[in-house]
């Protein structure tokens, strides 16, 4: 009988526990993925997203509470024995199809349009599914560099556009590349990769963006 209590005693402390913030649980998902970030990095970002989805909803009057809530509500509660599994797709599924095209068509600057287009690059990316697969196999075959060198590259050029406050779609180059790396196009990869490369502070820059005071993943 004391084992049957102890085990519902544990069950429902289980169920009710507060999920990890959602600063907590990016970081989590970030180390997952291999990129070498510190909490404190991650945090620069993380913590802005929330307040940056809610400014852009409320002064565009979209009505997207729910969903961004949601979206929220869903990175929190990823289990930490799979990160990246089927709840991230989930969740990046609803960011990518309902939230992110009405919030990126309502940004006002253009740090806003490439801290949600960031947001939707690096939801694609950190995919443990099928797609990742190919587009890490893709990265080497075709760009000779790795994933995680062309994750680093396209943070920092993230972080340069956020912090410059750039008014140009930088998300229209990154899904060209990441839709030709998964679309086994190797001229169009290249091609695309090549027009990333001139978006960069600078031509060999390679590696994590600490001197740029932000990074950039889900």
């Amino acid at each position: 009988m004391k084992v049957y209590l102890i085990c519902g005693i544990l069950f429902v402390a289980a169920c009710t526990a507060e999920p990890d913030r959602f600063e907590d649980k990016v970081y989590l998902i970030v180390k997952d993925a291999g990129l070498d970030y510190s909490r404190d990095q991650v945090a620069k970002y993380s913590t802005m997203l929330p307040r940056l989805m809610n400014d852009i909803n409320h002064r565009a009057n979209l009505k997207l509470d729910r969903l961004i809530n949601e979206f929220i509500g869903m990175i929190r509660y990823i289990p930490n024995d799979d990160l990246r599994g089927h709840q991230f797709f989930e969740a990046s599924r609803l960011f990518l199809l309902y939230v992110f095209p009405k919030l990126s068509d309502s940004a006002s600057m253009g740090w806003e349009k490439s801290a949600l287009g960031l947001e939707a690059t690096m939801l694609v990316l950190f995919r443990k599914y099928e797609w990742h697969a190919i587009i890490d196999a893709n990265c080497q075959q075709f760009l000779a560099i790795t994933e995680h060198q062309l994750e680093e590259q396209i943070c920092e050029i993230y972080a340069r556009y956020i912090q410059e406050d750039i008014k140009r779609d930088l998300y229209f180059a990154t899904d060209a590349l990441i839709r030709a790396l998964y679309g086994n196009n190797s001229v169009f990869a290249v091609w695309n990769y090549q027009r990333l490369l001139e978006m960069m502070p600078t031509s060999t820059t390679v590696g994590p963006p600490e001197k740029l005071g932000i990074v950039g993943f889900v």
